[in-house]
Order: structure tokens, then sequence, then C-alpha cells
């Protein structure tokens, strides 16, 4: 079993997928994910379909996979009408149109959220608020300061940029998590995505939680 640190929750299950990994929401079925981990050089992937909400969960192995254990771990879970994506601290919603990868590096997020075209949403922290600017302050060079907000605690503030060519769009949200802590929710997007990125990123601002401690 590969070693990763975040996993997906709901509809009676949990799912670990063996690193590295990507899963996708199965868009028709709700209850369904696809599971693929990714060989090594010249391997080819391979995937698994995991069917949650019901009694006993099924497995549809894909090409090549003869057991689930070489894809994933699943075992019984919370009994809830909805994914989320959880790690030791903190769980989030799953907004619809994104895929879960591990990070692309060590900038301390736990796993990413991929969309279309580049499009990409990750969580860091806990940081302590007092150690991070004021949101406004958060322009990378060559980033415009398009709007700043805030509403129930939670700071954000937009920026746009020119990537390859091409003009983007960039969202920070401050989230109060625990204490004086905050998670920091970044996502970026190519400007023709820009609903998909403001409605995705700010629907995983809002689901923050705090994970359960774990019991024996």
């Amino acid at each position: 079993m590969g070693h990763v640190f975040a996993r997906i929750i709901g509809f009676g299950l949990i799912v670990v997928p063996v690193w590295p990994y990507r899963v996708d929401l199965v868009p028709t079925d709700p209850g369904a994910l696809l599971v693929s981990h990714r060989g090594g050089e010249g391997e080819a992937s391979r995937s698994v379909v995991v069917r949650g909400g019901r009694e006993t969960p099924v497995a549809d192995l894909g090409e090549g996979v003869e057991t689930l254990d070489e894809v994933a771990q699943v075992l019984r879970g919370p009994d809830t009408r909805e994914w989320r994506i959880e790690t030791s601290l903190y769980s989030v919603g799953w907004p619809e149109g994104f895929a879960v990868e591990p990070p692309a590096d060590e900038a301390g997020a736990i796993f990413d959220l991929h969309g279309p075209d580049g499009t990409l949403i990750w969580v860091q922290g806990p940081f302590d608020r007092a150690d991070l600017p004021t949101v406004d302050r958060l322009a990378a060079p060559g980033q415009i300061l398009t709007g700043v907000a805030s509403q129930d605690g939670v700071e954000a503030v937009e920026l746009a940029y020119e990537h390859d060519g091409a003009e983007w769009n960039q969202r920070h949200y401050l989230v109060p998590f625990a204490g004086s802590q905050v998670l920091a929710v970044t996502a970026q997007a190519p400007a023709k995505h820009v609903d998909l990125f403001r409605k995705a990123s700010a629907e995983v601002a809002a689901s923050i939680r705090s994970t359960p401690p774990a019991t024996d």
C-alpha cells in the first residue's frame, strides 16, 4: 500500500487510494468513484470504480487489475450522501468538475483539486493568522489586485495576472479554523473558467470542517 495523506469519505465508505493516484467523481452515479493508480515510466495506469451507498460496496476492476488493493483500500465509513476529502486535521467538500490528485510540489498542500485547462484548488495550513499578511498584500509580483472581501470571518482576495500569454485569475481565502489559526484555500484558473473557478473555490472554503479525533 502506498503512503497517502488524504482519503475520500462518504456513501458508507472510506477510500484510501494508492499513491500516486487520481480520483474522479462518476457523473452518472453520485455514489461512485473512479480511482486510478499511476504506474511508473512506461507502465499503464490501473483503475477501479468503487460504488458506495449500498449494503455491500461494489468494485468494478479495470483492465490489468487483479485485486482492489492494487489501487485502493476500501473500508466502512460515514453513511453520508456526499463525498468529502479528509485529512488528519480537516475535510472539505468536493466541487463538481474536479479530480483529486497528490500535490504537485512540496509547498504544503496535502492534495490538489484539478479542473479543466489547468484550473487548480489547494489547501494549506493551518497557519497562525498573526503570521500572515493582510489579504490585500497577498499579490505576487505581476499580479493585479481586483477584489477583497470579508464575510463571517472568512477573508478573501482575487487577483488577475498573465500566464503563457493568457489571462488568469487567482483567489486566496483565509478560513478560521481553530483558535487564532486559519486554513488558506488557493484557486487559480484561466479567465475563460472564471465562473467555475469562483463557484468551486467558494464551495471548498465554505465546506471546511475539523476532522473528529480518531477513536479506538
